[in-house]
């Protein structure tokens, strides 16, 4: 049976306003469009769309839909398969912006992945997965999503070419002898999946197969996720931010979001390696009268943004108080 779709979806706050600021309100709508389409499966942001599509959708001509997705495109917001048939379409961090957080989440985004031919757009989903259940782990009751991401991508020990049996029928679940795996996975699809399977190895695309209507570029996931030193500097800075909010912000109490707290710290800590330092800017943001911090609640996620104008500000002052001292 089909996994039932969400109503609803989660959208990065700013993530409209700041398509209005750098494009056209064409493409602003294009990508509200995108994001919330009815057309959406389990993967958020991804769509199976072109221009026309969109323009039957939005009321836009297809000139002004095709330009709006360049403009996008241009952004660097959206990545394009124009090969495929229809055009396949991702909104950039759209999963690490709504990560699956349910079993049933997980292998919806799998199923439909596995519809796909592997591609740059394929692969930059799998990372994001991968790096959304990641920071999930730091989460007492979610440590096993990854591990059944894993699982479902892992090559079936029973009827993959490690086993030997290239063809022939799948051997029925109830005559397998027992495999002594204790990992707890469930009976069904998972029944001849290993936990302790590797995963499949991801498509890398040949550069003589690159084509220019498909974005390729640097990695979107942040490189630090999977840094156990820097990730678990981050989650001991989510613990002291609370605290410095609380004691520089008159008693207020600081309400977390973890996925995007901890995404935000682990790039943070990946760029500042000294913790002392990092929390003096963390506390020239929590003090500051600027603009930016007093427009929201002081999060991690708006302190990522501020940090490196927060560590100028903290340079000047050294330097002011240096020149006093000599």
């Amino acid at each position: 049976m089909a996994t039932p779709r969400r109503s609803y979806t989660a959208i990065a706050l700013g993530a409209i306003d700041d398509a209005l600021a750098q494009g056209s309100k064409d493409s602003a709508l294009a990508l509200a469009l995108l994001l919330t389409h009815r057309g959406k499966r389990a993967v958020p942001g991804l769509l199976q769309l072109g221009a026309a599509g969109l323009a039957e959708t939005t009321g836009l001509s297809e000139v002004e839909a095709r330009r709006a997705l360049k403009d996008l495109f241009d952004q660097g917001r959206i990545m394009v398969d124009g090969q495929a048939r229809p055009p396949l379409v991702y909104v950039n961090r759209a999963v690490l912006d709504d990560p699956p957080r349910t079993k049933n989440a997980v292998l919806g985004m799998h199923k439909q992945l596995s519809e796909l031919r592997d591609c740059p757009i394929t692969v930059q989903i799998r990372n994001e997965i991968d790096a959304s259940l990641r920071a999930l782990e730091k989460e007492s009751d979610a440590k096993w999503l990854f591990n059944y991401w894993t699982a479902l991508n892992a090559p079936d020990p029973v009827t993959g070419p490690e086993s030997g049996s290239e063809s022939g029928p799948e051997t029925p679940p109830e005559s397998r002898p027992e495999s002594g795996n204790e990992s707890g996975a469930e009976s069904g699809p998972l029944r001849t999946l290993s936990l302790s399977q590797p995963p499949k190895p991801t498509y890398q695309q040949p550069p003589h197969e690159r084509d220019a209507r498909v974005r390729v570029g640097p990695p979107l996931v942040d490189p630090n996720l999977t840094n156990a030193t820097v990730t678990e500097r981050a989650g001991r800075f989510c613990e002291r931010y609370a605290d410095f909010y609380e004691k520089h912000r008159q008693g207020a109490k600081y309400r977390p979001s973890p996925m995007k707290d901890y995404q935000s710290a682990v790039s943070l800590c990946g760029t500042w390696t000294d913790d002392e330092r990092l929390d003096k800017l963390a506390i020239v943001f929590l003090t500051t009268d600027h603009q930016f911090a007093e427009s929201g609640s002081r999060t991690i996620t708006q302190f990522a943004a501020l940090a490196s104008w927060c560590d100028g500000k903290l340079a000047e002052w050294e330097a002011s108080r240096a020149r006093v001292s000599a």
